[in-house]
């Protein structure tokens, strides 16, 4: 009995030490690198029937090297502000990769907080879809300031 309570144990212990070999769990999003950069806010174009708006910024992966990405598009007043428009993302590789971004901007409590304080930060929640068909979120905040160069912080994830 003490034998098979013995290799029962040293079973459970190598089973938990290794693993097992394939999840059935969907995988955990895996981050990118952290942002920052700034938007510009223009209500003078006729190209939007709210505001046009761009996010630029550059991010640091984890590994050390820099991308850096663009956003320009409309955000559009419905159920809250939706955001829709371009991307052109250059990944630390410097290869030029360009596509769509789709998302909302809340006027709620942002996931990150300003450096200094603004006229009500709001959050950033966006897809990017590069051409090449990965799919890349981005979850930050926009701190409103007196200019029309306003900064935005967050992450990106795949």
């Amino acid at each position: 009995m003490r034998r098979l309570l013995s290799v029962l144990v040293v079973g459970f212990v190598m089973a938990c030490a290794v693993g097992p070999a394939v999840s059935a769990a969907p995988p955990e999003r895996q981050m990118i690198g952290r942002f920052m950069g700034q938007t510009v806010v223009d209500f003078e174009t006729q190209r939007c029937s709210f505001v046009y708006q761009t996010f630029s910024a550059t991010y640091r992966d984890a590994s050390g090297d820099t991308g850096r990405f663009r956003l320009a598009g409309c955000v559009e007043i419905g159920t809250g502000f939706t955001y829709s428009g371009t991307l052109l993302l250059t990944p630390p590789g410097g290869v030029q990769v360009t596509g769509t971004v789709a998302g909302t901007v809340y006027g709620t409590t942002p996931p990150f907080p300003c450096a200094a304080p603004s006229g009500g930060p709001a959050s950033l929640q966006f897809t990017l879809t590069p051409d090449t068909g990965a799919v890349i979120t981005l979850l930050g905040t926009w701190c409103p300031g007196e200019t029309q160069r306003d900064p935005i912080l967050g992450v990106l994830s795949s």
